[in-house]
């Protein structure tokens, strides 16, 4: 039996847990014992975890200073002795990384963002130095997407056949249609007119500046719509402020942090993903999972989906909100387009990345890693 070690910063529900509450349980439980780890925070994920049968341990790690940042980690690969540690952004990355290296236990790490945006707050200098550190330190490394695999080769050096591409998985979504009502009378969603959902953090790398501009040369070009932004962010003020003087009020709402997004999605008759940057967003693989038409920015993750089915995505440069307007308008208009759109989505998930064909992926690369170890 193989001992993996899953090391995550919190237990609240995060890229890394989300994913991971997919993934863990298609992993072969014969094969493979696992363990998840987190720093600080208990939360939701934890109960998704232990309900699967995967044993939780919360480290207790007040602050990224705390002394306990490297002693906790290093203490508990002692105490378990995983053949393998995976670790997940940043303060799992680093101390967990610093406690495999220190235990000689080998360690893979899964990279999720590229660039400056792989952090939640920027900070320039210290952030190249803890990106060229923890990146030195796993035996391999998980992109997410093309992209990411290519800002570690070319930004940070790491050589090519230490990384590995491997998208994250999805499951179709399976939704009673009276959750769905539940939903649609829950948000107050219209019956007159169609509902666009954008679900997206409320950080610069979204672009949600785009998707105000383009909302209002949508409606300056006779299109009815009604837009919910779900999420929150540092930008949460000056993109409100934002509306307001594009006279969006009555047509974009700000729903702040959503838990049940996967059944608004469903609600939805589109999703939009404006961003400037992306690795391969949850976002567009819940889409693809509700059988829903996607409309997004021809950026990192977005175009690897694409290359799956270049039909299954309408795509838009980003930063141009006149052409993402153009191509909102064309969707809503067009049923069978956006039908075909969401059966190509679905096929997707179905043939390309099913939670357990993804699952299989990480097994063959904990196995040969192992392997290869001396």
């Amino acid at each position: 039996m193989t001992k993996i070690l899953q090391l995550v910063s919190t237990f609240q529900i995060k890229t890394d847990t989300k994913w991971l509450a997919r993934l863990l349980p298609a992993i072969d439980r014969n094969r493979f014992e696992l363990t998840v780890a987190a720093f600080y925070d208990d939360g939701p994920a934890r109960a998704q975890f232990e309900r699967h049968g995967i044993a939780c341990r919360l480290l207790g790690v007040r602050s990224a200073w705390d002394g306990r940042s490297l002693v906790s980690p290093l203490r508990l690969i002692e105490r378990l002795r995983p053949d393998l540690v995976h670790t997940h952004l940043l303060r799992a990355d680093l101390f967990g990384g610093l406690a495999a290296a220190m235990t000689g236990t080998p360690l893979v790490s899964t990279v999720y963002a590229h660039g400056p945006y792989r952090r939640q707050y920027r900070r320039p200098g210290l952030d190249a130095l803890l990106d060229r550190l923890t990146v030195r330190l796993p035996a391999r490394i998980v992109a997410v997407c093309r992209d990411i695999k290519l800002d570690l080769v070319r930004r940070l050096g790491v050589p090519d056949c230490r990384v590995a591409v491997i998208h994250t998985g999805m499951d179709p979504l399976e939704t009673a249609p009276a959750d769905v009502d539940r939903v649609r009378r829950q948000y107050d969603l219209p019956s007159d007119r169609p509902v666009v959902m954008v679900p997206a953090r409320l950080s610069y790398e979204k672009g949600i500046d785009t998707l105000l501009r383009a909302v209002r040369a949508f409606l300056d070009r006779g299109g009815r719509a009604a837009f919910l932004i779900a999420g929150t962010g540092a930008l949460e003020t000056e993109l409100h402020n934002l509306a307001q003087r594009l006279d969006l009020q009555p047509h974009v709402r700000f729903l702040g942090f959503v838990h049940d997004i996967e059944l608004l999605l469903a609600a939805a008759d589109l999703v939009v993903l404006p961003s400037y940057s992306e690795g391969l967003p949850n976002a567009a693989l819940e889409t693809f999972a509700a059988a829903r038409p996607l409309v997004a920015s021809a950026v990192g993750g977005i175009n690897d989906l694409a290359e799956y089915d270049p039909r299954a995505i309408v795509r838009v440069e980003p930063g141009r909100p006149l052409d993402l307007a153009d191509r909102i308008l064309e969707v809503l208009r067009s049923p069978s387009l956006a039908a075909d759109l969401a059966d190509r989505g679905l096929r997707i998930i179905k043939r390309n990345l099913a939670t357990a064909r993804v699952a299989a992926e990480y097994e063959r690369l904990y196995v040969s890693l192992l392997q290869s170890e001396p």
